[in-house]
């Protein structure tokens, strides 16, 4: 496989308030079986100290995958920013070739990163797109995206280059008080790349 086709994606996780789900969201990442990967852990605000504490809970991730490069930032809380701060200041640290925002109380699926490799491969340098299954507290709205554009499609569904969304400033101050931050990136990022989806759902956004 070439290089190019073998992209190393950052996962950029948000972190807030709900810490107990934070060994979940770990378990995940240990289980894809796609490993070129780098974590960036951002806490928006004050993380959770013992047992819950976002160091002690990363030590396996970096023992059992000493190849991959694992952080851990604590910000000051940015209210009513709904995370966007963090996320900018992820993007600021990422290393990778591809870019995916990820909630620590999302579930990713063990094929999450291979289906969004499978999309390069077909089309290098594409927006790729991937189903999940969105939930609202106990509400379920079913399969997305429903639609290539903002308020149709979750921020769980896509990755696009790091390039890309460093030239569009992704949820910085523009944004970064939006609450649609994500499909307003979406949006942009589709006017300037081809979209390559894959039917497949590999992910949960609760």
């Amino acid at each position: 496989m070439q290089p190019s086709l073998r992209p190393k994606f950052s996962i950029v996780m948000t972190l807030f308030e709900t810490q107990h789900f934070l060994p979940r969201a770990i378990a995940c990442m240990m289980d894809q079986n796609y490993h070129n990967w780098e974590l960036i852990l951002v806490s928006d605000g004050p993380a959770a100290r013992e047992p819950y504490s976002p160091r002690r809970i990363l030590r396996p991730l970096q023992k059992h995958f000493p190849a991959n490069r694992i952080e851990y930032h604590e910000l000051p809380r940015a209210e009513g920013c709904w995370g966007n701060v963090a996320r900018a200041f992820g993007l600021e640290r990422s290393e990778g070739d591809y870019i995916c925002w990820v909630n620590h109380d999302n579930l990713i699926y063990p094929d999450y990163l291979r289906s969004h490799v499978r999309n390069i491969q077909r089309r290098p340098g594409c927006l790729s797109v991937v189903d999940i299954q969105l939930w609202r507290e106990v509400r379920y709205y079913g399969r997305f995206p429903r639609a290539y554009r903002c308020s149709r499609i979750d921020l769980l569904c896509y990755t696009l280059p790091v390039g890309t969304a460093r030239d569009l400033d992704a949820f910085g101050p523009p944004t970064e008080r939006l609450y649609a931050a994500d499909g307003r990136l979406f949006d942009a990022a589709a006017r300037i790349l081809p979209i390559q989806h894959q039917h497949r759902i590999v992910g949960v956004h609760f």
